[in-house]
């Protein structure tokens, strides 16, 4: 879910960044804007048939299942799919095993949830791969089930941790190597791989229940990037909000002033981007209203996050409508840091980082 952060002062209530100084053109703005659900939450979206290979009964020991990353730089081949597909199966087969028998008692609460988290993400990374249009938003699969696994719980998470950083690294280079919503799907699943990394190595972590992904509308390259600028135009001033309540010498101050100094780099240098291509680009509006009264450092952190959340979608078309290998590359980069940042701040793993 996409949701509406900050307001510029004055303007009814919508996210900031829809209101820049070279507007949109009123029938693709209030598309976009309906779209990414920045004046009412999404519920939904239509829905295909899943076509999903099942490997999973078939199999009796998950963690060598996985079959190995591949040289080089893979794009999304039917046949490159397929293999990534059996990836994501074999990854919720893991989780799943560990989940179930003896080894479930030995388990805490949290990591119960974020294994069953886990699971639910990669079956329906799964599906969307099993789908003839992967970028469509196919019904996720629950038909599969996992065996119990011969590994113990500490064992089989540290497995886990380590086919996740290598579907994430595999992932990632098919992203770099593709374009359009192709380079969003394996982008968003390399940051979702990483993000579950992470919080398996942690051992606890908020989670959302695998929800509808919906469509992203198709910009071009300085529109996206326009509307990703004057995002950040609003994050600096939430941010500079939020510095204001934290307390003096404390740890998340100090890395508030840290993220919002690389938020005003990213900002500059796309804007750098946007000057090279004779595209003026927004201007910061006097003021913007947060959705979060920020009295306290508590509230505060609380809209770090929102921010970082609600920044996701935009990254996502930036990366969607990326024209080069570089600006890809930095796509990338902002989605994947993002979500980090997001998540760092209290945010849920989410299944489809970069998609509303």
């Amino acid at each position: 879910m996409f949701r509406s952060i900050l307001v510029p002062l004055g303007y009814g209530r919508r996210v900031a960044s829809s209101d820049v100084a070279r507007p949109l053109s009123l029938s693709r703005r209030d598309a976009l804007l309906a779209l990414l659900g920045l004046s009412a939450a999404l519920t939904g979206c239509t829905r295909g048939t899943p076509r999903v290979r099942e490997p999973l009964a078939e199999r009796s020991n998950p963690t060598s299942s996985i079959p190995a990353t591949a040289s080089g730089s893979p794009t999304p081949t039917p046949q490159g799919t397929g293999q990534s597909a059996a990836i994501e199966l074999a990854l919720a087969d893991l989780a799943g095993a560990t989940l179930i028998g003896r080894q479930r008692s030995s388990l805490t609460g949290a990591q119960r949830d974020l294994l069953a988290a886990v699971r639910g993400g990669h079956l329906d990374h799964a599906t969307a791969l099993g789908s003839p249009e992967p970028t469509s938003r196919p019904e996720p699969s629950s038909s599969t089930s996992a065996r119990p696994g011969t590994l113990a719980p500490k064992e089989a998470i540290a497995a886990l941790i380590k086919q996740e950083r290598s579907a994430a690294g595999r992932h990632a280079n098919s992203a770099l190597g593709s374009t359009g919503f192709d380079a969003l799907l394996w982008a968003s699943m390399s940051v979702a791989a990483s993000g579950y990394a992470s919080a398996l190595s942690a051992g606890k972590a908020r989670a959302t229940e695998v929800s509808p992904r919906s469509q992203l509308p198709e910009l071009s390259e300085p529109d996206a990037i326009s509307e990703l600028v004057a995002q950040l135009h609003a994050l600096v001033y939430g941010y500079q909000l939020a510095i204001g309540k934290l307390r003096v010498l404390s740890k998340a101050r100090a890395r508030a002033v840290t993220e919002l100094r690389s938020i005003r780099v990213l900002r500059d240098r796309l804007v750098a981007i946007l000057a090279a291509r004779s595209t003026d680009a927004p201007v910061p509006q006097a003021a913007y209203v947060p959705s979060v009264r920020v009295h306290d450092a508590a509230s505060a952190g609380q809209l770090i996050e929102q921010m970082q959340s609600a920044l996701l979608p935009y990254c996502g078309l930036f990366l969607a409508s990326a024209s080069n290998a570089n600006n890809r590359k930095l796509a990338f980069d902002t989605l994947a840091g993002t979500a980090t940042t997001a998540r760092s701040w209290g945010a849920p793993l989410t299944a489809w980082p970069g998609w509303p």
